[in-house]
């Protein structure tokens, strides 16, 4: 009785197991820049080919270091700082092409 149970138990753990699937591990690039300090805005990410789905967005001023999580493979993304809802600075970062994993996208200093 005790090997039996000893021998589901073995084969409960072993199916468990089985059904975990490794996932890839998700990219990553920062983002630096400036707007004026009295200003708030909106760091907007979309995918290039979708501008108008906004995947995630971060509220900058100042001087600002953001960062995106991202897919873990080659997409082209857009980046939109949105002040007082006008675009203000629009950039395209090639992720894994031209901005590898980790690496910082500088804006610069985003005039009003």
């Amino acid at each position: 009785m005790k090997a039996a149970i000893g021998i589901a138990s073995l084969a409960t753990t072993l199916s468990i197991a089985g059904c975990i699937i490794p996932i890839a591990a998700d990219g990553y690039f920062a983002v630096v820049g400036t707007v004026p300090a009295s200003t708030a805005c909106e760091l907007v990410l979309s995918r290039a080919s979708e501008p108008a789905n906004t995947l995630q967005s971060r509220r900058v001023s100042g001087a600002f270091r953001g960062g995106f999580v991202v897919a873990p493979y080659s997409v082209d993304y857009r980046l939109a700082v949105v002040c007082h809802g006008v675009e203000r600075s629009v950039t395209t970062v090639r992720y894994g092409a031209e901005v590898k994993p980790g690496q910082t996208v500088e804006l610069g200093i985003i005039a009003l």
